[in-house]
């Protein structure tokens, strides 16, 4: 029975795919490099056998122009155009409308929320160590209605390096909001930064330009850094540190 509700789940959104596809008249566009999965991985997300997760529908969803909930939910309205996120020129990120989350309810109770095999830096620098999906935790829709993240934006990673302390330690399993590209001053985001993926907090300064910040109090050793016009294009906001999941003392 649970199979059968998923596979007609998989193919609602496999049917909003198609319909993207051949609205914008991209039937024969090649899906695999826009999101970097394989064919066959593409092909099971067509056929409604699979349905694409945390960061692969952000990419997805901007090349078919739509709302990621849309592709979810079908609940909300299909964009005419995608805006690209520059820190110097767009205002400060909006919280998340908890009227937009459609199939989010809490009296759904828990969803698996994918977990990818990557390291956040909190230090000097980081790398991704592979970009897959490793596993799935499920976590309960009142955690995620509390920090404003919606399932389909939902990522988990783990945080490596001292830089941050103490408000993430080395180790912590933190839930990523994919859908917040846009910093709110203060608040702490994963971000690619000339090939470096990295956590920080962000402060935004009265010129408009941004503080990178480390929290740990050792300013000799975690200096800040300021996020200048001239290293903007090297900057890929991944998405908001919306909280600590586990902890490992």
């Amino acid at each position: 029975m649970i199979v059968s509700i998923l596979r007609i789940l998989n193919m609602d959104i496999a049917t909003r795919i198609n319909q993207r596809l051949e609205a914008l008249e991209l039937k024969g566009v090649d899906i695999t490099k826009a999101t970097g999965v394989s064919s066959g991985g593409v092909s099971q997300w067509r056929n409604g056998m699979t349905t694409p997760a945390g960061e692969k529908i952000f990419l997805l969803s901007k090349l078919l122009q739509c709302d990621p909930e849309w592709l979810i939910t079908g609940k909300t309205v299909v964009k005419k155009e995608m805006q690209i996120f520059d820190p110097f020129t767009q205002p400060e990120g909006e919280k998340i409308d908890s009227s937009m989350l459609g199939e989010t309810s809490s009296a759904r109770g828990y969803f698996n929320i994918p977990i990818y095999n990557v390291e956040l830096a909190a230090g000097h620098s980081g790398f991704f160590d592979s970009d897959y999906l490793d596993d799935t935790m499920s976590i309960s829709t009142d955690c995620l209605d509390r920090n404003s993240v919606s399932p389909s934006a939902a990522s988990i990673v783990t945080v490596k390096g001292e830089s941050m302390i103490p408000t993430l330690c080395s180790g912590d399993t933190v839930l990523l909001d994919l859908s917040a590209t846009k910093p709110v001053s203060n608040k702490i985001y994963a971000f690619n930064f000339d090939g470096d993926l990295r956590v920080k907090r962000f402060i935004r300064l009265l010129d408009t330009t941004w503080r990178i910040v480390s929290d740990n109090e050792d300013k000799d050793l975690y200096r800040d850094e300021i996020l200048s016009q001239n290293n903007v294009e090297n900057l890929k906001i991944i998405g908001r540190v919306a909280t600590v999941l586990e902890r490992t003392l």
